[in-house]
């Protein structure tokens, strides 16, 4: 098992729901899932980069990447992708469970402390222009308290040349932003450079000689 359970106790005493492993939030998320998402994310933003990028670009091609490729491995397992608000997520086919990508901070899957705080591309309040919203007025207090919607957090580290993350189930303030998690699930990081192949070296490659060949006499009476 890859991922990591996060401290059941908040920094102030609060217990914590346990959640193991993306699987236990449903049985169609996986670690592998994510990390595959990632990995794809982290290739085409690398692919992209000319090495001119201003210096948000890279993180807002590996945001987009990485929900794109969510939404994609899902879908194959039937969930559905809906985007609210320039909040993009998907969502279970037993509609039990949303899905959506976030960009965090340092803390971003480490153990213990308070957890990331968000760099969020999309609002998520309850009515927006009179249309419903990732929460409609009937069910945002089920939504919250059945942890329906589950962030996948990712912080690229320069530092430590790594891709963390964690899915976190988000606490709401009165202004429907996240202002604590209520649990996370802490996952193993990814190299941030893409493993390199290395060659055997060269005493190890079988060498193949190629004797010149002499012409015959009839070529060499043709003038070849």
């Amino acid at each position: 098992m890859f991922a990591q359970q996060h401290d059941s106790l908040t920094p102030k005493g609060h217990h914590r729901p346990c959640f193991a492993s993306p699987s236990d939030v449903h049985p169609d998320l996986s670690e592998e899932m994510f990390r595959k998402a990632l990995e794809y994310a982290r290739d085409t933003t690398t692919v992209l980069d000319n090495g001119f990028l201003p210096p948000t670009a890279r993180g807002t091609f590996m945001y987009h990447n990485t929900i794109a490729k969510i939404c994609e491995l899902m879908a194959e397992k039937g969930w559905k992708s809906e985007s609210v608000k320039n909040l993009p997520y998907t969502i279970s086919a037993d509609a039990s469970v949303k899905i959506t990508v976030a960009t965090g901070d340092a803390a971003t899957g480490k153990k213990g402390g308070f957890g990331p705080k968000l760099k969020e591309k999309g609002k998520t309040p309850s009515v927006v222009d009179g249309q419903m919203t990732l929460f409609d007025l009937d069910n945002y207090t089920v939504d919250q308290q059945e942890g329906k919607l589950w962030y996948l957090v990712i912080y690229v580290d320069y530092c430590h040349q790594e891709i963390r993350m964690e899915l976190s189930k988000p606490v709401f303030d009165k202004n429907n932003q996240v202002k604590d998690w209520r649990s996370r699930i802490i996952m193993n990081p990814i190299p941030l450079q893409d493993v390199q192949i290395s060659l055997p070296p060269d005493e190890e490659v079988p060498s193949i000689n190629i004797s010149p060949i002499e012409p015959s006499e009839p070529d060499m009476a043709a003038g070849y």
